[in-house]
C-alpha cells in the first residue's frame, strides 16, 4: 500500500472511529500527523470532530500534535464540542462556534458521502486469523463468507420484514415478468384468433382482459367481439399448443401474450360450402348463352 493511501485511511479511520484500524495503520508506517493536501486535516482534526475520546487520548499518547492548524486556521480542540476532549487537550471550555456544523470542504470523501456499514471495519493491512470469521445473513440464506475476514452485508430488518408481510388485500392472479417490458398491472394481454386448418400462417391479434375479471365467460366476450364471431359458434377456447380451457381458474392462471385459440362448430354443408357456379344455378339460360349479337 502507497504511504499517501495508508495515510488517507488512517484520516478515515479515524473519522468513524474505528481504533483497531488505526493502530494497524500506525504500525504499518502511517505518518500520524500527516495532513490532507486539499484541507489540511489531520487524524486528530477528524477524532475531534466526530468526538471520540478514546481515539484522541489514544492519538496523543502516540504523539499527535494538537497545534497543527487546517487549512482554515482551526485547531484540533476547536472542533470537537466536548468539554472533555477540549480539557484533554489543554483548551478551556469555552465553545468555539457552532461545532456541529459541518467543515466547508471543496470536496467531500468518499468515506463521508459514503459511510460505512454499522460495525464495519477500515482494512489496513490485510490481517491473518486462525479461524476464518463466519460473516452474518439473513435467516433466508446460508451462504457463507467468500473469503476470511470479509462479510457480505446482512439484509436490512425493514426490508426482510416487508418481504415476509402477508398480502392483506385482494388476491389477484399473480404477475410474472416474461421479458424486458414492463408489465402491465391492469390488464391481461393475450395473442388470439380463429382456427384455420386451410390456412398455413394464420395471424394472432392481441387482445386486453381486465385483471379484475379473469373469468371464462369475460374472455369469451372479449374474444368473440375482437374476432367478430358469435359466442355459441365457439366450441371452445384452446390454449396452444394442446390445452383445453374450461374454467374460471385456469383463466387466471394465463400469463401474458399468451397464445389462444377459437375452435369454431363445423357449419352445415350447405351453408358452408363455396358458391356454386353459374352453370350449376336453376336460374341459368343456356339458350340465352348461346345468342350472338
Amino acid at each position: 500500500m502507497e504511504e499517501r493511501e495508508r495515510e488517507e485511511r488512517l484520516r478515515e479511520a479515524a473519522t468513524i472511529g474505528d481504533m483497531e484500524a488505526v493502530r494497524t495503520l500506525l504500525s504499518a508506517g502511517a505518518r500520524l500527523n500527516s495532513q490532507n493536501p486539499m484541507n489540511g486535516w489531520t487524524c486528530l482534526h477528524w477524532a475531534c470532530k466526530r468526538n471520540h475520546r478514546h481515539l484522541v487520548s489514544y492519538l496523543l499518547s502516540e504523539g499527535a500534535d494538537k497545534d497543527i492548524l487546517t487549512k482554515n486556521g482551526e485547531r484540533a480542540e476547536q472542533l470537537t464540542s466536548k468539554a472533555e476532549i477540549r480539557r484533554m487537550l489543554g483548551g478551556e471550555n469555552e465553545t468555539f462556534g457552532d461545532t456541529n456544523q459541518e467543515p466547508m470542504l471543496p470536496f467531500v470523501p468518499n468515506y463521508l458521502a459514503n459511510p460505512p456499514i454499522p460495525n464495519g471495519q477500515i482494512d489496513g493491512n490485510p490481517k491473518t486469523s486462525s479461524q476464518p470469521e463466519m460473516c452474518m445473513a439473513p435467516v433466508v440464506s446460508s451462504v457463507p463468507c467468500g473469503t476470511p475476514g470479509t462479510c457480505m452485508p446482512a439484509m436490512p430488518q425493514t426490508l426482510f420484514q416487508q418481504q415476509n408481510r402477508p398480502h392483506l388485500g385482494p388476491t389477484f392472479q399473480p404477475l410474472f415478468f416474461t421479458g424486458a417490458f414492463p408489465i402491465n398491472m391492469q390488464e391481461l394481454v393475450l395473442k388470439v384468433r380463429i382456427q384455420d386448418l386451410t390456412v398455413q400462417d394464420a395471424d394472432f391479434i392481441e387482445v386486453e382482459l381486465d385483471r379484475r375479471q379473469l373469468t371464462y365467460g369475460a374472455l369469451l366476450g372479449v374474444c368473440c367481439r375482437e374476432l367478430d364471431v358469435e359466442p355459441e359458434q365457439v366450441q371452445r377456447i384452446r390454449k396452444l399448443p394442446n390445452t383445453h380451457l374450461r374454467k374460471d381458474k385456469e383463466v387466471a392462471r394465463l400469463q401474458d401474450f399468451q397464445e389462444l385459440e377459437l375452435v369454431l362448430h363445423k357449419m352445415d354443408t350447405n351453408t358452408n360450402s363455396a358458391p356454386r357456379a353459374l352453370t350449376e344455378r336453376p336460374c341459368y339460360n343456356y339458350k340465352a348463352a348461346g345468342l350472338t349479337y
